[in-house]
């Protein structure tokens, strides 16, 4: 399959880059998480347990939502370099202000 010329011929010539940004919502997972609190056996009810569970829950999640937006971006940079562009990554956050909620 032949590639056809277009933008990224053209950010190649300009000398120009591509800036990959992947936002993520970290947030609604630990929202969700804190609703299903209340189900958990009573071993894992305590203050202390519920702090324990919290914190390991949030980085499993930011470690999974890492390495997902690794993904992406690195298909991203595959298409940059092989179109000899440059790649800049940028990570976000995204914002659950209900006031920035679209949907």
């Amino acid at each position: 399959m032949g590639r056809r010329p277009g933008h990224w011929t053209c950010a190649g010539r300009q000398a120009a880059g591509i800036t990959g940004n992947h936002v993520y919502a970290a947030r609604l997972h630990d929202v969700r998480f804190r609703q299903l609190e209340t189900g958990l056996p009573a071993q894992f009810q305590t203050p202390d347990e519920i702090k324990k569970q919290r914190k390991i829950h949030d980085k499993l999640i930011e470690k999974g939502l890492q390495l997902i937006a690794d993904s992406f971006l690195d298909q991203l940079g595959k298409r940059c370099e092989a179109a000899g562009v440059g790649l800049t990554r940028h990570y976000s956050k995204a914002s659950l202000r209900r006031d920035r909620q679209r949907g």
